[in-house]
């Protein structure tokens, strides 16, 4: 909004002055409403005022001569005092001002214009409302594009969040593979082995002959077996075959029964040279439900064999239910902190029973 100033005392003129027109405009001169001679009536009641003001000043010229005679008529300057003197020059200043005044009253008189253009005034407040709208508007337009930046930062976010996740996935992938590969070879090896035996059909017992050949100690010792039947037994005795396809066919038929009091047996098995019967057992430790057997699968963690060290892996997340951070294909440092973290999980759980 633009700021007008008094052209006489140079103050500047308040809005309100000029809303209500107690201030004049004068051939583009503004005169506040306090230089106004005609405030409080404005140019129509300023000019019919005239009269009362030039007998007042009439008077003051009146007396202003007639103190000027008394004082020419003193003998000389030499016998005026120094107040007649102060007196004689502000009478000559009231005289050049009042001179002033009617100069400007006469001025007035002959432009007789309007003291503001209220129009105007009407024109910038629409301005004003037009600007507030536009600010009202680019507000919502930042608004908009702020929200903008926060999806697209959103969006970026899950971008990299999905990009993690397709790594992981892939070096999941790449594990899975290499599992599978794993178990095609054990899978092959147990099909050429079975290829080259003679077995006896399913539920039948191979009985070992004494007399042809002595059978080594089972390391399950003096372990009593009476409390097996005499088919249970037999299967046991071949766990010290040395024949590999035999044990391995123990193995099997033995945890099938799901008895967990051959848990001993089969854990003093899994040290067996055969990599395929150490893997037999690690997978079926798991589904007898004996947590005593997890000291010796968390040793497996350290199998030769990942297939081995894989499915005891899998048998202790089964019997103790967590899961432990552990890569049976990972580096030896890898595989080994990660038997590590299976030791201390296991005496934890020792710990709270």
């Amino acid at each position: 909004m633009k700021i007008y100033f008094c052209d006489i005392c140079n103050e500047s003129i308040p809005l309100k002055d000029l809303e209500e027109g107690t201030c004049l405009a004068v051939k583009g001169k503004m005169i506040c409403s306090s230089c106004n001679p005609m405030r409080g009536g404005g140019a129509k009641s300023g000019l019919s005022a005239w009269p009362g003001i030039v007998a007042i000043v009439i008077a003051l010229a009146a007396l202003g001569l007639a103190i000027f005679s008394w004082l020419e008529k003193q003998p000389d300057d030499s016998a005026r005092s120094e107040a007649t003197r102060d007196l004689e020059r502000s009478i000559q200043e009231v005289g050049r001002k009042l001179e002033g005044v009617t100069d400007r009253v006469a001025l007035l008189e002959e432009q007789k214009e309007e003291p503001f253009p209220i129009g105007r005034l009407e024109e910038l407040e629409a301005l004003q409302k037009t600007g507030g709208r536009r600010l009202a508007e680019l507000d919502a337009e930042i608004e908009s594009v702020r929200g903008l930046l926060e999806t697209q930062a959103g969006l970026q976010r899950e971008l990299e969040r999905v990009s993690l996740e397709s790594t992981d996935f892939a070096s999941r992938l790449d594990k899975t593979q290499d599992r599978q590969d794993g178990l095609e070879r054990a899978v092959e090896g147990l099909a050429a082995r079975l290829e080259g035996m003679a077995l006896a059909p399913r539920g039948d017992v191979v009985m070992p002959e004494p007399a042809e050949e002595k059978e080594p100690e089972a390391k399950s010792g003096a372990r009593d077996v009476s409390i097996f039947d005499d088919r249970t037994r037999a299967l046991i005795d071949q766990l010290a075959s040395g024949n590999p396809s035999v044990r391995f066919n123990a193995v099997d038929e033995l945890l099938r029964l799901r008895d967990e009091r051959l848990a001993p047996w089969l854990v003093d098995q899994l040290e067996d040279d055969d990599m395929f019967v150490r893997y037999l057992i690690a997978e079926g430790l798991g589904e007898l439900g004996r947590k005593d057997v997890c000291s010796a699968l968390i040793e497996r963690l350290d199998d030769p064999e990942s297939i081995v060290r894989d499915s005891a892996h899998r048998s202790l997340e089964t019997l103790l239910g967590l899961d432990v951070s552990y890569d049976p294909n990972g580096t030896v440092e890898e595989r080994r902190a990660g038997v590590t973290r299976w030791k201390k999980a296991w005496d934890d759980v020792r710990g709270t029973e």
